[in-house]
């Protein structure tokens, strides 16, 4: 990534997504899930369908150092 930011990271349906971008993003999610207290070692819910805010959700839990949960967004349980 650090060689080449503009390579694309991320291709869903007709979009794509740079390196550059995915780790802004990532990162700007990090920052708030710290603001609301998130520390290493803490578990974190994700419900969300495939998409790029599904990969860049994971990724700012895990730089937070977090451990992501995955909650199935189709399930009935949840609605």
């Amino acid at each position: 990534m650090r060689n080449t930011p503009d390579a694309l990271a991320l291709v869903f349906e007709d979009q794509g997504l740079v390196y550059a971008e995915l780790n802004v993003r990532a990162n700007r999610l990090a920052h708030y899930l710290r603001s609301l207290g998130v520390k290493p070692d803490d578990r974190v819910a994700i419900r969300l369908e495939r998409s790029f805010e599904l990969v860049i959700s994971l990724l700012a839990v895990l730089k937070v150092g977090g451990a992501y949960v995955p909650l199935d967004p189709i399930s009935s349980l949840w609605r």
